[in-house]
């Protein structure tokens, strides 16, 4: 079954085209949820096509099988002078533990991020609302190495809100001028992750993933397990 739903998100995410808003908040974690209590940090850059991100994140664990994370990075988009403040925020619910016998991890999600933009006279407003589905397989070799295998599949709205500025001979405008200089656009996307925990230490691993959305990229980042 979750065979099925990764290819037809496939096939769905090659047909589909629109706007360059990719997911840009990379989450660098498996199936795996934390537990009551615990809190993980991590830090990392994100390099996609279009736009390149570095962030800070913070996961906590609410409840046994849920943990909440906020991000909050700094996003330069088509390598102009001026970054964006990158906020994303997500919440994980584990359906399926190998620990419980289960063949792989299972979670499912929520997410949101928002960023903005000027270019051109144009402000330029995203906010993303969706959901995510991941399975991972922990893995141990006999000399003791582990990792972490895992896939995402994205499923969101991208809202985008544009507004052309003031009125070039007035400097403000009027309220008709203010409707017609702002575009409201909303649509659904697809994106799949591939990606890869290395475990060195209980308290510490190194993540990185590549991301197929309306943009390419890829991203790694350092994991630490605080308690």
């Amino acid at each position: 079954m979750i065979r099925k739903i990764f290819v037809l998100a496939t096939v769905t995410l090659l047909f589909t085209g629109g706007y360059a808003h990719a997911f840009y908040v990379p989450q660098l974690r498996s199936a795996e949820t934390l537990g009551w209590g615990s809190l993980n940090l991590s830090t990392g850059v994100g390099v996609y096509e279009h736009a390149v991100t570095v962030f800070g994140n913070a996961r906590y664990g609410i409840a046994s099988p849920v943990d909440v994370s906020l991000t909050i990075g700094l996003m330069d988009l088509d390598a102009t002078d001026n970054a964006s403040l990158l906020i994303g925020s997500d919440i994980q619910y584990q359906v399926a533990d190998t620990d419980m016998g289960k063949p792989v991890d299972v979670a499912i999600g929520g997410i949101f991020q928002y960023y903005s933009y000027d270019r051109n006279s144009v402000s330029t407003s995203i906010w993303s609302l969706g959901g995510n589905l991941i399975v991972s397989k922990p893995l141990q070799f006999q000399n003791g190495f582990r990792f972490t295998p895992y896939s995402r599949l994205n499923m969101r709205s991208d809202n985008v809100r544009q507004d052309s500025g003031t009125n070039p001979l007035f400097g403000k405008r009027s309220a008709l001028e203010a409707i017609q200089a702002t575009r409201n656009n909303s649509e659904f996307n697809i994106g799949i992750t591939i990606g890869s925990q290395f475990h060195f230490t209980g308290k510490f691993n190194v993540s990185g993933e590549l991301q197929i959305d309306d943009e390419i990229g890829a991203a790694v980042g350092l994991n630490f397990f605080m308690w």
